[in-house]
Formats: structure tokens, C-alpha cells, sequence
């Protein structure tokens, strides 16, 4: 919803929101032109990941994606993806994945390191596992810089002085994370974080 893109521009970086979803896309022109980003036409792009290196001339330094390739079918369509970031980034260009935590899978403990899809309804996800996450990126031409497994103890109960060094949904006096969810967050990573160069 145009986080990044603020947060980027707020360390004076050039920097693109690419979503296929033009609800997505409403609401992230809404919040840049709340922080006051002018040329939102020009920052904002409706764009499937799948198709990002044929989409644009140019070549990015960078390519971070937070959950948007957890919504991907299956698989094959997930290295599709990585193999298009890759040929996205300029030479030595990094990729940066956040995706949702293997342990993050209700059936967890019967994975044994297997990608399976949640079955939740209308938010049924691909929970991707470390081998396959590792292969996909590997394999694609990346060298893999960094693993992290993010974990936020009570989410709930981060400030908004806090919450400032995070670029997502806090404003003074709304923290947007329900206490409900601070057990779960406690208990386990939600996220993994990949950091991959491409190789040259």
C-alpha cells in the first residue's frame, strides 16, 4: 500500500510501488499523496511480478517484495517470478523476500520442509519451504546474503515512538496490531527474510 515506496523516498532513494491489484493500488496513491509524494502517477504502476523484468526498460538496483509471492499458485510460478526479478536487477542488484514463516503453516509439523498452501478460505496462501525458498533463488542466478527470521514480541504494545522505525501503519495514538495476535507472534517467527545478490 505504498509503504516502501515512502519509506525509500524518505532515505532520498528512487523508488517504484509495483501491485497487481488496482484496489491495492487506490489505496497505496491515497497514502503517498497523504506524505506528500507528488508524482504519484510516475511512482505507482499496476504490474505482475511474474512479468517485472519485461515490464520495464530499465534495470533496478533493488527489488524487495513483503507477502506478495505468498499469494502466487503454486511452484513453478514462484521460481517464474524469482527468474524475472533476476533479470530485473542491474548487474550486482539485490533481492530482498519477506515471506510468511514455514512454522506459520497450521499443519507445520507435517511439512517436513515441503511448500504446501493454507487452506483458510478466501486468504489461502503458499507457505514456501527453506529448501525451497533457497533452490528457487539459487537456481535463478542469486547468491543468498542473509536469512532472517523475524520475530516482533507484542506488536500490540509497540509505541508510536517505536513504531516509527517501521514504515507500516502507525500513526499517533493507533497501533495497528490487535492484542489477540500477540501469543501467535510470540510464539513464532512470522516472517523470513531473504537477502540475494544477483551473481555476475
Amino acid at each position: 500500500m505504498g509503504e516502501n515506496v515512502i519509506a525509500l523516498r524518505k532515505m532520498n532513494l528512487e523508488s517504484y510501488g509495483l501491485d497487481i491489484s488496482p484496489h491495492m493500488l487506490r489505496k497505496a496513491r491515497k497514502k503517498l499523496r497523504e506524505h506528500g509524494i507528488t508524482d504519484v502517477k510516475k511512482r505507482l504502476k499496476q504490474c505482475d511480478v511474474r512479468e517485472i523484468a519485461a515490464s520495464f526498460k530499465n534495470k533496478f538496483q533493488a527489488v524487495i517484495a513483503v507477502y506478495s509471492l505468498d499469494f502466487l499458485p503454486n511452484m513453478q510460478e514462484f521460481r517464474q517470478s524469482v527468474e524475472s526479478v533476476t533479470r530485473a536487477l542491474d548487474e550486482n542488484g539485490s533481492f530482498i523476500m519477506a515471506i510468511s514463516h514455514p512454522t506459520a503453516h497450521p499443519n507445520y509439523p507435517q511439512l517436513t520442509n515441503e511448500t504446501m498452501r493454507t487452506n483458510e478460505g478466501a486468504l489461502s496462501v503458499l507457505i514456501y519451504s527453506v529448501r525451497d525458498a533457497v533452490s528457487a533463488l539459487c537456481d535463478s542466478g542469486m547468491v543468498i546474503e542473509r536469512i532472517v527470521e523475524q520475530q516482533t514480541m507484542n506488536p500490540s504494545q509497540i509505541s508510536y515512538e517505536e513504531g516509527q522505525r517501521f514504515p507500516y501503519h502507525f500513526h499517533q495514538g493507533k497501533n495497528p496490531c490487535a492484542p489477540l495476535f500477540d501469543p501467535i507472534s510470540n510464539k513464532n517467527p512470522h516472517s523470513t527474510i531473504y537477502k540475494a545478490k544477483k551473481r555476475t
